[in-house]
C-alpha cells in the first residue's frame, strides 16, 4: 500500500475496537503516525499490536474525551510524542440510554451529550489551530445512523448526533478556507 500519509500525524478517538480501530489501522496502513484514543487499555494495546504486526506507526492513550482532563492527557502525549496533529477521527460515541424519553436518567442523557457532542467540540477545538497553522487538516466525525432515521427508545443518540453534524457543518464552513475539511461518516 503507498504511504501517501508519511509525515501526518492522525488522532483517533474510539480506537480501541470496531470502527475506530479500523480507521486507525488504514491510516497506519498508510504511513500516517496514529495516536489510538480510548476509555479501554486493554483493546487500545490490541488495536497497536496489529498496527505494530502490520508495519505501522502508533501510540494508546487511555482517555476520556468527555472530561477536561481526558483531553488535558491527549493534548500532552500528543504534543510531546507525535507533535502537531493534522488529521482527527472522532469516532468515540455512546448510544446512551436505550429507553422512552418519559424513563430516561437525566444523567446518563447528559452523559451522552458529553461524550457524542462535547467531546468532538473539545478535541477540534485543541487542534484546530495548528491545522490552521499548517494550512491543511482532516477532521472526519463518525455518526450513528439515528442521525437520519430516527429509532425508538434512541432519542438520545439522535439528538446528540444530530449536534454533532450541526457543529461540524459550521466547522467546515468557518476553516474550509484554510484547506481544513471536516466532514461527518455514517457507517450503515
Amino acid at each position: 500500500m503507498a504511504a501517501l500519509l508519511t509525515g501526518k500525524v492522525a488522532v483517533v478517538t474510539g480506537a480501541g475496537r470496531g470502527v475506530g480501530r479500523e480507521i486507525a489501522g488504514r491510516l497506519a496502513a498508510h504511513g500516517a503516525q496514529v495516536a489510538l484514543v480510548a476509555r479501554s487499555t486493554d483493546q487500545l494495546q490490541e488495536t497497536e499490536r496489529l498496527i505494530a504486526e502490520s508495519g505501522g506507526s502508533a501510540c494508546s492513550i487511555p482517555a476520556d474525551v468527555s472530561t477536561a482532563a481526558g483531553v488535558g492527557l491527549i493534548s500532552d502525549r500528543v504534543a510531546h510524542g507525535l507533535g502537531r496533529v493534522d488529521i482527527l477521527v472522532n469516532a468515540a460515541g455512546v448510544f446512551g440510554p436505550i429507553q422512552m424519553i418519559k424513563d430516561s436518567d437525566p444523567d446518563r442523557w447528559i452523559e451522552t451529550l458529553t461524550i457524542n457532542t462535547v467531546g468532538p467540540y473539545r478535541l477540534c477545538r485543541l487542534f484546530i489551530g495548528d491545522m490552521i497553522e499548517a494550512g491543511w487538516g482532516r477532521i472526519v466525525n463518525i455518526l450513528a445512523s439515528t442521525v437520519y432515521q430516527p429509532i425508538d427508545n434512541l432519542v438520545t443518540s439522535g439528538v446528540t448526533r444530530m449536534g454533532a453534524v450541526a457543529y461540524a457543518k459550521s466547522l467546515a464552513d468557518e476553516v474550509g478556507r484554510d484547506n481544513i475539511l471536516v466532514n461527518n461518516v455514517c457507517p450503515g
